[in-house]
This record gives structure tokens, C-alpha cells and sequence, in this order.
């Protein structure tokens, strides 16, 4: 499931890996104070992650997405009990613009390699207990 638009590539990391590079950064030399942009080797868009997963699965993985629109319309009629969802929509809009894409030149510079997005979906598919099945 996913808000918003499919197709449109932005950068991803998993929530494992952004707590390894926070509690490097701790002991990491020249690094206090600096804004160090995590993510994978490339922005990807859940299509992309969908067919990764669809590869090493051996399975069709399937993408269905909530409209920002749909949201939207949500939001205007709920907003005024949950103002959470008009924060929501605005999000779901932003990332829809194909702006949220990180620069990890830094990240490199720091922790070293960069996480492919393949390398990434598969560690995810398997700590959901799944086994990989296409590795070509």
C-alpha cells in the first residue's frame, strides 16, 4: 500500500540501517554539526522496490496506491478532528514532486559503501522472514 503517486523515484533507507549511521556518526571524526543526507545508491519509486521484491520473491509483488487527491478530499472533511491528515496530504503532494531525493556523496564519504536498493529490499524481504528465491 502507498500514498500518493507509484511511479515517482525518491530515496529510501531502512529504519535499521539510519540507526547504525546515527550511532556511527557518534564516534565518526569531522562529522559535529553537519547535516549527512541517508540513503540508498539511487532514488527508486515503489514500482521499482515492487519489482525488486517480485525478482527475489519468484512472486508478483503488487502496488496499490491512495491518490494524494483521495487524501486530500479526506482531509478536508476529517481535518477538523484529525489536522494530522491535512499535514498527511501535504506530504504525500511534496514527495509526489519527485523533490525528496537525497545527495549521499557524504553518507559515502563517512560510512562507506552505499546500500544498493536491491542489496536493501532484499535485507528488508528477509527480516520479514521470507526467503529470497531469484537471485539472478
Amino acid at each position: 500500500m502507498w500514498f500518493g503517486t507509484k511511479t515517482v523515484p525518491l530515496t529510501f533507507v531502512l529504519t535499521s540501517d539510519l540507526a547504525g549511521y546515527l550511532a556511527a556518526a557518534v564516534d565518526a571524526p569531522g562529522v559535529d554539526g553537519q547535516r549527512i543526507d541517508i540513503g540508498w545508491d539511487r532514488p527508486v519509486s515503489m514500482q521499482d522496490i515492487a519489482d525488486v521484491a517480485s525478482r527475489l520473491l519468484g512472486e508478483q509483488v503488487k502496488v496499490r496506491a491512495v491518490p494524494a487527491g483521495l487524501l486530500r478530499a479526506v482531509g478536508t472533511v476529517i481535518g477538523p478532528f484529525m489536522p494530522m491528515l491535512k499535514d498527511m496530504g501535504a506530504m504525500v503532494d511534496w514527495i509526489g514532486t519527485g523533490k525528496y531525493v537525497a545527495d549521499t556523496t557524504r553518507q559515502r564519504e563517512v560510512f562507506g559503501t552505499v546500500p544498493t536498493a536491491e542489496h536493501a529490499v532484499e535485507r528488508f524481504i528477509t527480516s520479514l522472514g521470507h526467503e529470497i528465491r531469484d537471485l539472478a
